[in-house]
């Protein structure tokens, strides 16, 4: 059991502190700051960081650490070769490659695989029309863009960087395109892109952004924010321990922010935890600067409830609420505003079954007369 729990700890400690290692340049989605998404590689252990598949035109490529240039691999050996530190760009040529790299040694490879054709959107939604951003695919048919900051503007999808064959449709953020149809309309903000070559369907899905550590739940349970622009994410009067918590996208380590500011600041990739004190927050992100606010949320007194109890929580079965006021009224909504429960039980001790809720986590509201307070409930 005690090793089980050591394996567990040390689990943790490795998703929350592993490096992230980058492939930039113009042989892939281009150099900084004009390359999102920056394509990330996949690691196991902190050293070997591998990508299938990977979609690669002719020109130059490096690899860096943590989405920053303090640390970076080069050297003018391709297919494999092994990076320095500050060394010169790797020349690319043009290929579907499964790619290797060693953060410890520097040591790379590019070993081809299939040839697909190479499917593409450009536009001044992107960085400009002629320039492409290369899609990534398996088979040949579905293409996939991940985690890409788009302009206000328009796309279009290519092959093999020819307007010979392209695709357009004046529908978003889902539709079919269409050979020569029309530029596709982009609002901006932060999307994964799917595109069949087969029947020119095509999605634009937004990124998820959310909030977890000990201030939250745990360090695995996200809470997702709000957004209705793909840019700006919020949750409105949340309430958070005192503790400890990160922003992360799509419930993923591999993009996380952090920082050493409160209670405001620019998130850092992989940077430290951010810290606060117990209550309720008014909570908001940008993808695009990496701004975020946590400000005190303003509402109705809630310290007038004489000591409000609600045990155990968090629960498989029931709650147990009891205050030295008699309880009036009680509303429990779902993190979306739903309302799931609603009681006017008029005691001072209540029982709350909850065989029947899903597991997650929800809001209480409990009132006394004309106070009101807000209670996290977990529901295992």
């Amino acid at each position: 059991m005690k090793k089980l729990l050591l394996s567990f700890l040390l689990l943790l400690v490795f998703s929350a502190n592993s490096q992230t290692i980058s492939i930039v340049g113009s042989g892939v989605n281009g150099w900084p700051p004009d390359n999102n998404p920056e394509i990330t590689l996949s690691t196991t252990d902190n050293v070997i960081y591998t990508i299938s598949n990977l979609a690669v035109s002719t020109g130059e490529v490096k690899f860096r650490q943590d989405l920053d240039w303090a640390i970076n691999w080069g050297s003018g050996s391709f297919p494999t070769g092994t990076g320095v530190q500050g060394g010169s760009n790797i020349p690319t040529q043009a290929g579907v490659y499964d790619v290797t790299f060693n953060r410890t040694t520097g040591e790379y490879s590019f070993v081809g695989t299939t040839t697909y054709p190479v499917i593409s959107l450009t536009g001044d939604a992107l960085t400009g029309w002629g320039n492409d951003i290369n899609m990534q695919t398996t088979d040949g048919v579905t293409y996939t863009l991940n985690s890409y900051t788009f302009n206000v503007g328009e796309a279009k999808f290519r092959q093999d960087g020819s307007w010979a064959t392209n695709w357009g449709s004046a529908s978003f953020p889902s539709g079919t395109g269409t050979q020569g149809g029309d530029n596709i309309i982009v609002p901006g903000g932060t999307y994964h892109v799917s595109f069949n070559r087969t029947t020119g369907e095509y999605s634009f899905t937004t990124v998820s952004i959310g909030i977890l550590g000990t201030a939250v739940v745990d360090w695995n349970s996200d809470i997702d924010m709000n957004t209705t622009d793909a840019i700006h994410y919020t949750l409105i009067d949340f309430h958070l321990n005192s503790g400890e918590l990160k922003f992360r996208q799509d419930n993923s380590w591999s993009i996380n922010w952090g920082g050493d500011t409160m209670p405001a600041g620019t998130g850092v990739q992989n940077g430290v935890n951010l810290t606060i004190a117990d209550g309720n927050y008014d909570i908001t992100f940008n993808r695009t600067t990496l701004e975020y606010t946590f400000t005190p949320h303003l509402g109705v007194n809630t310290n007038d409830l004489k000591n409000l109890k609600v045990y155990p929580n968090p629960s498989t079965a029931l709650w147990n609420i009891t205050s030295d006021n008699a309880i009036d009224g009680v509303t429990i909504t779902d993190l979306s505003g739903k309302i799931i429960f609603v009681a006017n039980p008029s005691t001072n001790n209540f029982v709350i079954e909850n065989n029947n809720f899903q597991s997650g986590m929800y809001i209480m509201n409990v009132t006394s007369g004309n106070s009101t307070q807000k209670v996290k409930l977990i529901k295992k």
